[in-house]
């Protein structure tokens, strides 16, 4: 399998498909099949995939403000407008009006990417001829400017679900598009940002528990502090990754994508300070009655680094574990290890 950043990038594309849409065991069996030869034909198939569940249920479509010229009366008359034509001796009505249509920012969105990805020379030619294929579909709507695309105002609604995965993928492909300074063109990165990686790696853990395992309770969970007179001010936030509870007994999972998992001074390794600092204050909040049964896991991405963890630590009566989770194996490994976490913990 094709690799990317020492993780195969099926494995993304399964961590991907976890994350941010709700798996069946249809989708299980696609995954399986799919080869790919770098990330921007794995993004190019994402967007090929999910355009098709979309086309067969219909684009999604909003009520959109247009104003026109027209012949007949339809919606408001502009009435500073209308009396301007007349005045030029025009017969026309300035309305406005609302049209119920599929030119809306989500598609707008979907059809930018599809563009930009038909320009890479990254993605394969037969890909490229079925994106251009699906332009037909959209051809009421509008191209985008990338910088000027708003991310944080997009929200999927309870209408158009189905758009969540498409919408991430894209994020993901238009964040990566650096302009060229030679031609004016765009291409896209050919690494994935360090900080989307790091959130989709914690987002992929805890839809996989919540997935495979329904009976045991999966979140990300604020800790309040475990104060003796309830003075909290200034003190920050404690909001776990994954905190996973089944009858009684709970584990805090920190996940961390990190280039080197271990601190190292001269020939000596160490696990990060801080890290286990943070997992040992989430662990000795949480549990204020003292019962020992609220465990702690700093869970990292393994690195191709000769040194790594798998220790349990037993710290004033908790244990504290540091372990690594090899995204470069193939997925039913990753599947086994995960797995694991629960097995040894949960029984």
């Amino acid at each position: 399998m094709t690799k990317y950043n020492n993780i195969y990038i099926k494995n993304i594309y399964y961590m991907l498909s976890y994350a941010y849409r709700s798996l069946n065991a249809s989708d299980i069996r696609e995954m399986g099949s799919e080869y790919f030869e770098n990330i921007h034909d794995m993004f190019a198939h994402i967007v090929l995939s999910e355009m098709s569940r979309i086309i067969k249920r219909g684009l999604y479509r909003t009520y959109i403000t247009t104003d026109d010229k027209m012949s007949v009366i339809r919606g408001k008359i502009l009435l500073a407008d209308t009396m301007r034509d007349m005045a030029s001796n025009k017969k026309v009505v300035s309305c406005e009006y609302d049209e119920f249509s599929e030119n809306n920012i989500y598609n707008q969105v979907i059809k930018t990417t599809i563009i930009m990805l038909i320009k890479q020379n990254t993605v394969s030619h037969d890909k490229r001829s079925q994106l251009r294929r699906l332009l037909v579909f959209l051809d009421n709507v509008n191209e985008l400017s990338i910088s000027q695309i708003k991310w944080d105002a997009i929200k999927v609604r309870k209408e158009n679900q189905n758009y969540r995965f498409i919408l991430v993928a894209c994020n993901f492909i238009l964040s990566s598009m650096i302009l060229s300074d030679s031609d004016g063109t765009y291409r896209m990165n050919d690494f994935i940002d360090d900080q989307k990686m790091h959130h989709l790696y914690e987002k992929f853990i805890l839809e996989y528990y919540r997935y495979h395992f329904p009976k045991i309770s999966a979140a990300s969970l604020a800790v309040n502090w475990d104060l003796d007179d309830g003075f909290c001010d200034f003190l920050p936030k404690m909001q776990t990754d994954i905190t996973l509870r089944y009858k009684g007994k709970v584990l805090i999972i920190d996940a961390k994508f990190y280039s080197h998992v271990m601190q190292q001074r001269f020939e000596s390794y160490s696990v990060h300070s801080g890290n286990l600092y943070q997992i040992f204050t989430y662990v000795k909040n949480y549990d204020k009655a003292h019962t020992g049964n609220v465990a702690g896991m700093l869970l990292y991405a393994k690195t191709d680094e000769r040194v790594f963890p798998n220790q349990t630590y037993h710290m004033s009566g908790n244990a504290i574990s540091v372990k690594t989770l090899d995204l470069n194996a193939d997925f039913e490994a990753i599947s086994g290890a995960l797995n694991n976490i629960i097995k040894d913990y949960f029984g």
